[in-house]
């Protein structure tokens, strides 16, 4: 398990876009939930 931790860590340049992607999909749905709240306010 150890092991696969480390690879994880040293594989953080991959593991970076990946997350960098769900990242970016949380704060942009959380942006349209609020322009739609907006104008519907």
């Amino acid at each position: 398990m150890g092991g696969l931790f480390r690879l994880g860590r040293s594989n953080a340049k991959s593991g970076k876009e990946p997350t960098s992607a769900s990242e970016n999909c949380l704060p942009n749905a959380d942006m349209g939930s609020r322009f739609k709240d907006n104008p519907n306010q």
